[in-house]
C-alpha cells in the first residue's frame, strides 16, 4: 500500500513473511492492490505492470510473497520508519483533494533481526606523531597538558628532561633546563619538539642522531651517530623580555649562557650555530644608554668585558665561515672600546691578510706583537704574511719589467739580498788594506829607518 524506496541495494526479510493487510501480495503476473486509487509518488507514478515496483538502485521481487535484498545491510526497522513517513506524506497530499483516508500502519514482525553497522575503531591516543614526515623526529604524549598553551620561537622555556640511548643508558638528566627557543642553545631536535608541547605536558620523543649530536657525538657521553630517546616535561615558558628591561645581573647570566653555548658549537666545528649564539649574547650584554669610557659604572664595565669576549669569539667564527666583512666589523667594534685588545688586533691582521690588504695587516700584527712580544701565534702569522708581501713585491717587479720590455735572464734566480750585492766592496777592501799597511809601518818604523839609507 506504500512506496518502498532504498538507495543502493535490495531489501530482504530473513526467515519471515511481510504482514499483509487487506490481501496478499500478488504472485508473478499479478497487480498490486490499490486503496482509494493510485498512490502519488514524487517524480513519477508507481508502475503496476507485471507486479513490479520501481525504486532507486534495486528491484522488489515478489516470488513466494517474500522480499529479497542483495548488497544492503539496512534493517527492516529503518524500512518501516521510512515507509510510514512516506505513506503519511502521501495520505496528506491525496486528502487535500477528496478527503483521503489515512494509510494503514505496518508493524514489524518479531522474527526480523536488526543488522548492526560496525565503523572503524578509533585510533589510540598514544600513537607516535611523525613531526617532519621522515621518521627521524617523533613525539608521543604520555600526560596531556593545558590545551592551546604552547611556546613559540623566542620564548624562554624551562623543561625537565631525561636523555637515554637506545640501550636505556641515561646520558643526561636535568630538572630545570632553561633556554630560548630558536637560539641554538640546545640540540636542534629539542628546538623542534618543545614548540609542539602544551604547558605541563609530558611526552616521549625519539630524536635521530642528525637532530642530536650527529657524527661527532658529545665528549664521550653520546657515541657517534647515536639516536636518543627523551622524556620531556614542559614546566614553564614566557616571552623573552627586552634586554634593557632586565637587571644587569640577569643580563650577564643570560649573555654568558649563550656565549658558553656558542663556544660549544665552535669547538664542534658548527660555526653557523656558534655565530647565532654569540650574536644573541652580544644583544644581551650591550648597553646603549651608557657611553663607554673611564667613568662608566662597575655594572656596565662587567657587561662590556663579557660583550667584548663574545664579539671576539664571533669574529673568529666568522673568519672560519669566510665572512670577512662581518668579522672585520666585529673586531672594529672591539677596538673602538679597547684599542689595545691583542686578540682583536691579531684577528684584524688575519682578516686584512685574507682580504688582500697586506700592508694594513702587517701594521695590525706588528702592533699586536708590540703588546705581547712572546705570543708565538702572532710571530707565526707575521712570518707568513712577510713571505706573502715579498712574493707580491716580486710579482709587481715582474709586471713592471714586462711593461718596460725588460727581459729577465734565464737561469738567474731573483736576488734576495740586493743591499749586499750593491755594497762597494772594492773601495772598502782598498781602504782596509791601506790602513793595515800604515799600522804595520808605524809599529816597525825603527826597523824601516835602519833599512832606509
Amino acid at each position: 500500500g506504500g512506496e518502498l524506496s532504498k538507495e543502493g541495494g535490495e531489501l530482504s526479510n530473513k526467515g519471515c513473511e511481510l504482514p499483509k493487510e487487506g490481501g496478499e501480495l500478488p504472485k508473478e503476473g499479478g497487480e498490486l492492490p490499490k486503496e482509494n486509487g493510485e498512490l502519488p509518488k514524487e517524480g513519477g507514478e508507481l508502475p503496476k505492470e507485471d507486479g513490479e515496483l520501481s525504486k532507486k538502485g534495486g528491484e522488489l521481487s515478489k516470488e513466494g510473497g517474500e522480499l529479497s535484498k542483495e548488497g544492503s545491510d539496512e534493517s527492516l526497522a529503518s524500512l518501516e520508519d521510512s515507509s510510514l513517513q512516506d505513506r503519511s506524506t502521501d495520505a496528506e497530499d491525496t486528502g487535500s483533494g477528496a478527503g483521503a483516508e489515512s494509510a494503514p500502519s505496518m508493524e514489524l514482525p518479531s522474527c526480523v533481526e536488526e543488522v548492526e553497522v560496525h565503523g572503524e575503531p578509533d585510533q589510540p591516543k598514544d600513537e607516535w606523531i611523525d613531526i617532519i614526515g621522515s621518521g627521524d623526529l617523533k613525539k608521543k604524549v604520555l600526560v596531556a597538558g593545558i590545551v592551546e598553551s604552547r611556546p613559540v620561537r623566542g620564548d624562554t622555556v624551562c623543561i625537565e628532561i631525561t636523555m637515554k640511548l637506545s640501550d636505556g643508558t641515561v646520558v643526561d638528566e636535568q630538572h630545570n633546563l632553561t633556554f630560548t627557543l630558536g637560539d641554538s642553545e640546545v640540540i636542534s631536535g629539542l628546538d623542534l619538539i618543545v614548540p609542539l608541547m602544551d604547558s605541563d605536558e609530558v611526552c616521549e620523543a625519539y630524536i635521530h642522531s642528525r637532530f642530536a649530536y650527529g657524527s661527532k657525538g658529545d665528549e664521550g657521553r653520546v657515541p657517534c651517530d647515536m639516536s636518543l630517546l627523551c622524556t620531556i616535561k614542559l614546566l614553564d615558558f614566557r616571552p623573552e623580555e627586552e634586554p634593557e628591561l632586565i637587571p644587569f645581573a640577569d643580563r650577564q647570566q643570560i649573555g654568558n649562557r649563550k656565549r658558553v653555548r656558542g663556544n660549544w658549537w665552535f669547538n664542534r666545528g658548527d660555526y653557523s650555530e656558534a655565530v647565532q649564539c654569540y650574536k644573541a649574547a652580544v644583544d644581551f650584554l650591550d648597553d646603549t644608554e651608557d657611553t663607554y669610557g673611564e667613568n662608566i659604572s662597575p655594572e656596565v664595565r662587567v657587561l662590556l668585558s663579557e660583550r667584548l669576549k663574545a664579539l671576539n669569539n664571533m669574529a673568529a667564527a666568522q673568519i672560519k665561515l669566510a665572512a670577512y666583512d662581518a668579522a672585520l666589523f666585529s673586531v672594529k667594534t672591539v677596538l673602538d672600546c679597547e684599542p689595545d685588545n691583542v686578540k682583536a688586533l691579531f684577528r684584524k691582521g688575519k682578516i686584512l691578510h685574507f682580504k688582500g690588504q697586506h700592508t694594513e695587516a702587517v701594521y695590525s700584527l706588528k702592533r699586536a706583537l708590540h703588546l705581547e712580544p712572546e705570543n708565538r701565534a702572532i710571530h707565526l702569522e707575521l712570518s707568513k704574511l712577510s713571505e706573502r708581501v715579498r712574493a707580491d713585491a716580486e710579482s709587481e717587479k715582474s709586471l713592471y719589467r714586462r711593461m718596460m720590455g725588460i727581459k729577465k735572464k734565464d737561469g738567474v734566480e731573483p736576488d734576495r739580498h740586493p743591499t749586499v750585492r750593491m755594497f762597494p766592496w772594492r773601495i772598502f777592501l782598498t781602504i782596509f788594506l791601506s790602513i793595515v799597511c800604515v799600522l804595520v809601518a808605524y809599529n816597525y818604523r825603527d826597523v824601516l829607518q835602519t833599512l832606509i839609507p
